[in-house]
C-alpha cells in the first residue's frame, strides 16, 4: 500500500510510464477539433465570467461577489495582503480540535489536518473539486473574516507562462510580492525555501524531505507536531501537461463530468497531480499539501478550470457528477481501496453540513465568487 506522503509522486510516475513520457514523447493530446482552434484559455475565462456575472441571483450580488484574480493581476497591495493575512492565519491559534491531530498548533494547521484526515475520499474520487472548491472557500473567509483580508484568493494560471522560467514568473521571483520561489537543497534532504516572502515559513504537519528523510513526523499518521522547513522542488517536466493545449483538450474534449473529471487526476494529461508535482516538496505529501500558501492559488486555479467547462453547459453541468467506478482501476493501480461510494446528495467529508450538490455553483449556496 502506498503512503499518503508518496501518492502524488507514485502517481506521476505510474502515468508517465503509462504514456511514453519517461522516453520524451509529447503529450497524448485530443485531436484539434474547430471548437479548440477557435478558444483560447483566457477567452473561456473571459466568457465564464461576463456569464457569471450577468446571471446573480439571490443572496449572492454584485455588491458582494468576490473576485478571484491571477498573481500577475493582483496590484502589489493585494498579493503583500495575502502574504500577510497567510501569516496571520499561521500564528492564530488552533480553533478545531480534530482526532489524532495532536501537531495542529495553529488555525493554518486546522485546514491541513481536515485536509490530511479526508485524504482517502477526496482524491481520486469523484468529489476531488467539490471538496476542494468548499475548502478554498473555507480559508478564503478564515483569512477575510479572521485576518482581514478583503480580498479573493488568487490563482496561478499555468498557461500564462508557457516558455518562461518559473523563477521569472511574479509569484515565484523572490520578490517581496511573490510567495518565494524554488528549495534549496540541504545535507539532511530537505530542500528549503530560504528566500523571498515565505522563508520564514514553519511547516507543523507531515514530514520533511523525500520520505521524511530530514524531518520524521513522530506520529505515524503525520499528524504529530513536526516543524520543519517549506520545501519546493521545481520540476519543469510537469509544465508539459500544464500547458493551454492540455487545459483546452481537457475542457473541450470532455463532454459530462463521467470523463472529465477523471481525466483531471489521470493520464495521460493528470493536471490535479502535475500541478503539485510540478512545486514539489512540501507539494509532494498529497495528505500534507495544503502546508504552504501556494496550494490555495493552484486549487483555485484548478476550481477556475472547473468552472470553465461547467459554463459550457451550465444547465446539464451543475447537475453532474463522475460515477464512482470511473475511479476503480486507478485506485487499484494506485494500492488504494475502492472509490468512495458518492452522489450529489452525499455531505462533504470534514465538512458534513455541505452536500455535493451545494458546491455546483460557485454564486449560490455557501459561496458568492467568480474568477476574472
Amino acid at each position: 500500500m502506498l503512503s499518503n506522503s508518496s501518492r502524488f509522486l507514485a502517481f506521476a510516475c505510474l502515468l508517465l510510464q503509462a504514456t511514453g513520457v519517461l522516453s520524451a514523447q509529447e503529450p497524448d493530446n485530443e485531436p484539434i477539433t474547430p471548437r479548440r482552434q477557435q478558444a483560447s484559455f483566457r477567452q473561456l475565462v473571459a466568457n465564464y465570467n461576463q456569464q457569471t456575472q450577468s446571471s446573480l441571483q439571490g443572496s449572492c450580488t454584485a455588491q458582494n461577489l468576490i473576485v478571484r484574480r491571477e498573481w500577475s493581476d493582483m496590484d502589489d497591495q493585494a498579493r503583500q495582503a495575502f502574504i500577510q493575512a497567510c501569516f496571520c492565519l499561521h500564528q492564530r491559534p488552533s480553533q478545531v480540535n480534530l482526532p489524532g491531530a495532536r501537531g495542529a498548533q495553529t488555525r493554518w494547521d486546522d485546514f491541513v489536518a481536515i485536509h490530511a484526515i479526508n485524504n482517502d475520499p477526496i482524491h481520486v474520487s469523484p468529489i476531488l473539486l467539490s471538496w476542494h472548491r468548499h475548502f478554498n472557500n473555507e480559508v478564503e473567509r478564515a483569512l477575510r473574516e479572521e485576518c482581514g483580508y478583503q480580498f479573493g484568493i488568487p490563482y496561478l494560471d499555468f498557461t500564462r507562462y508557457q516558455g518562461v522560467p518559473p523563477e521569472q514568473w511574479p509569484v515565484f521571483d523572490n520578490s517581496p510580492t511573490s510567495l518565494s520561489g524554488n528549495g534549496v537543497p540541504t545535507q539532511d534532504g530537505c530542500s528549503c525555501v530560504t528566500e523571498g516572502p515565505l522563508a520564514n515559513w514553519v511547516v507543523d504537519l507531515g514530514d520533511g524531505g523525500t520520505d521524511g528523510r530530514c524531518a520524521r513526523n513522530p506520529q505515524q499518521n503525520g499528524l504529530g507536531l513536526n516543524p520543519h522547513c517549506l520545501e519546493r522542488r521545481f520540476d519543469v517536466g510537469q509544465l508539459q501537461f500544464l500547458s493551454e493545449q492540455v487545459v483546452l483538450g481537457n475542457i473541450l474534449n470532455n463532454n459530462d463530468a463521467a470523463s472529465f473529471m477523471p481525466a483531471v487526476e489521470r493520464g495521460p494529461n493528470f493536471m490535479h497531480g502535475s500541478m503539485h508535482v510540478f512545486v514539489g516538496g512540501t507539494q509532494d505529501f498529497t495528505a500534507f499539501a495544503p502546508g504552504e500558501p501556494i496550494f490555495l492559488l493552484l486549487h483555485a486555479w484548478l476550481d477556475l478550470v472547473y468552472c470553465v467547462w461547467q459554463s459550457l453547459d451550465p444547465s446539464t453541468r451543475f447537475n453532474d457528477l463522475a460515477p464512482p467506478n470511473a475511479y476503480v482501476d486507478t485506485r487499484q493501480e494506485l494500492g488504494q481501496g475502492p472509490p468512495p461510494q458518492v452522489d450529489m446528495q452525499s455531505p462533504l467529508p470534514g465538512f458534513q453540513q455541505v452536500r455535493v450538490i451545494d458546491t455546483m455553483s460557485t454564486t449560490s449556496g455557501p459561496y458568492c465568487y467568480v474568477y476574472q
